[in-house]
């Protein structure tokens, strides 16, 4: 099943890694970082958010008779969102940035596990309220992987813009690398999410994405061509004029799609309230 199976990827590895070259031996461990394409604008490092966003799809993919058949052999101890933990930093940061991550995961959590202490002699069956919940189950996985990218967006910007405005030398942080290790792998992935593969949750998290990409695209080009400064400066500039998108378009998209998922569930469970 795919939350199984993204679940076990997750708790194992903590990433996902592409399958090494023929040329070298198999890695036996996922690496903390995965690796990604080198180019010259590109990090040899995949953050692990982004890295695990494929794990995230594949759990978005299970059918509703899958997530039902689980849900009916899992215990309320060991539900599948209870043992998430933010992707975009570190599970003891205390950072504003993961609040939108932890209310997802905390959302999600408390969801499942109505479901699943839900008694015998209930006066809704329990296969019903499953049913129901399976939309917004996606939906919370769909939300989840927009976030991871949207983060990866916002903060290459700010290290962007600060290194601008102070310089590296005070900063730290390089133009270059901050580009090419958190905006061009969270474009490359939000280009991959609209895939025939994956679900109809996914793919319409590719197609919000679609800007992401074009800005992703843009700052590469713009860092082979312009240098530095101006990629950085431009990238500023085109995230601040479009906020509007990023604040305001998509979260209005995502309570759409609550909604949808609401409707969805509702007559999912009156399909399966029929044939009980």
């Amino acid at each position: 099943m795919p939350c199984l199976e993204c679940d076990r990827q997750i708790r194992v590895y903590g990433t996902y890694s592409p399958p090494p070259p023929p040329s070298s031996p198999p890695s036996r461990r996922t690496p903390p970082s995965t690796p990604a394409p080198s180019d010259s604008t590109s990090s040899p490092l995949t953050p692990r958010g982004i890295a695990a966003v494929p794990l995230i799809s594949a759990a978005a993919s299970e059918s509703q008779l899958h997530y039902m058949d689980r849900m009916a052999v899992t215990i309320h101890t060991n539900g599948w969102w209870s043992r998430q933990e933010p992707l975009c930093l570190g599970p003891e940061d205390n950072s504003i940035l993961l609040l939108p991550e932890r209310a997802v995961i905390i959302i999600a959590s408390a969801v499942e596990r109505m479901v699943l202490t839900l008694p015998k002699n209930s006066i809704v069956p329990a296969n019903v309220v499953q049913a129901a919940i399976w939309p917004l189950h996606n939906l919370l996985l769909a939300l989840w992987s927009a976030y991871v990218l949207i983060f990866h967006l916002f903060r290459t910007t700010f290290d962007v813009g600060r290194t601008v405005a102070l310089g590296s030398r005070r900063t730290g942080i390089s133009i270059s690398r901050s580009v090419g290790h958190g905006l061009v792998p969270a474009a490359e992935m939000a280009r991959t999410l609209t895939a025939p593969r994956h679900s109809l949750s996914v793919r319409a998290v590719g197609v919000t994405m679609i800007p992401l990409v074009f800005v992703g695209d843009g700052a590469s080009w713009m860092l082979q061509e312009g240098g530095s400064v101006i990629t950085g400066i431009l990238l500023v500039m085109t995230v601040v004029t479009t906020w509007w998108y990023w604040t305001v378009v998509l979260p209005s998209v995502a309570l759409m799609g609550f909604w949808a998922a609401i409707f969805c569930g509702g007559c999912f469970a009156l399909i399966e309230f029929a044939g009980i």
